[in-house]
């Protein structure tokens, strides 16, 4: 165990006691029970004082700092004495099964000092007595081996099954680890596969051509147009794709929806659409595609179906320290159910793998018809 492993909490603590999140017997776990300890013995101290002082005819009051400090002492040593020579022994880098060996001679060790100064602090306080108590019965087997548990468990004796299990639970953490760490390289894998395979549809590439094809003719200045937007809008996505990069910027992002918005606007010939950012935002790193799947699921499910005229909005900016970026259509509007698709389950999903608990989703009905879609990203512009 290195020490810079000693150092650092478990990566399975989930106790309320500070000191327990780090490997039992280290220096931190150490200091940290300590101070615990130093606060519960310094209170049953003081409760001892007062019911000697109280109760003045059974002591002797000129040897009561005496007693108090031996109290004090004997009750540190007990809980203490095998606790650090663990840690000794723990922070030697020995090989773990003579590390093993030696913690378990250790706590032992300390066990039989705790019986001594159980003893010494006893006879501290028969001194102090006026009138000694005598007690003739025997010590039996039962009162030894239940003396014994209690010192043992004082003097780090619940701490040593943590300690013998904690290079098994490293190695299962490890292993844990491992695999997740796998199964977020598929899903990335995935979320690749399926960006490729949404972005390059068939049908939308075919319809696209179709529609520059109907065009060439008629309206040759439209056409180009459209095929300029399709190019750029090509270009965008491929290259990147191929290049398999995680994290693309709020720029890149908002550009690939200007090309998608004017394909879609060129075909359908009843699209106006407008995007708006913040400049300073433009260079932020951002997931790749999610905002587009919000903006084809507007003109899809909201505009599409509507009929007549129909408009698009993508809003970039901040709100105190989050990332804010809106798509707001008015559309069709909300039908029971939406919401719930595969898309926006696989968006919410890639945000989770990208942000955790920092990104959510937002999706709401606007007064009048329409849709707002928004992915919010706490704490991104700190």
């Amino acid at each position: 165990m290195t020490q810079r492993r000693l150092d650092e909490p478990l990566p399975w603590a989930a106790s309320r006691l500070s000191y327990r999140s780090f490997p039992a017997f280290s220096r931190r776990w150490l200091a940290g029970r300590a101070k615990l300890a130093i606060l519960v013995v310094l209170a049953l101290d003081t409760i001892f004082v007062s019911a000697a002082l109280t109760d003045t005819a059974a002591f002797d009051l000129s040897r009561l700092p005496y007693v108090a400090s031996s109290f004090l002492v004997a009750a540190m040593g007990m809980l203490f004495v095998g606790p650090v020579l663990a840690a000794a022994v723990r922070h030697a880098g020995m090989p773990l099964a003579r590390e093993r060996i030696l913690v378990v001679l250790a706590l032992a060790a300390g066990l039989a000092s705790a019986s001594a100064l159980d003893g010494w602090a006893s006879g501290a306080v028969e001194t102090a007595r006026r009138e000694p108590v005598t007690d003739d019965a025997p010590t039996g087997a039962i009162d030894i081996i239940v003396g014994l548990a209690i010192y043992g468990m004082l003097g780090g004796g619940l701490a040593l099954p943590g300690y013998l299990a904690e290079s098994r639970r490293r190695t299962q953490r490890a292993q844990h680890d491992e695999v997740l760490a796998l199964q977020r390289a598929k899903q990335e894998l995935d979320r690749h596969l399926g960006v490729l395979q949404a972005q390059i549809e068939p049908h939308f590439l075919f319809n696209t051509l179709a529609s520059i094809r109907s065009l060439v003719t008629r309206r040759p200045q439209q056409a180009e147009a459209l095929l300029d937007a399709l190019v750029a809008y090509l270009r965008a996505t491929i290259p990147r794709l191929r290049g398999a990069k995680v994290e693309h910027t709020v720029g890149e992002q908002l550009d690939v929806c200007r090309s998608y918005l004017e394909i879609m606007a060129a075909r359908l010939g009843r699209l106006a659409y407008r995007i708006e950012e913040e400049p300073s935002l433009r260079p932020h790193p951002f997931l790749p595609f999610v905002v587009l799947s919000l903006v084809e699921n507007a003109v899809k499910h909201g505009i599409e179906p509507r009929g007549g005229p129909g408009h698009v909005e993508v809003i970039a900016r901040r709100d105190g320290d989050a990332l804010v970026v809106e798509v707001l259509d008015d559309g069709a509007g909300m039908s029971p159910g939406h919401g719930t698709g595969v898309g926006l389950r696989n968006l919410c999903e890639q945000l989770q793998a990208g942000y955790g608990a920092r990104a959510r989703l937002e999706l709401t009905a606007r007064e009048g018809g329409g849709t707002r879609a928004a992915i919010v990203l706490e704490g991104e512009l700190t």
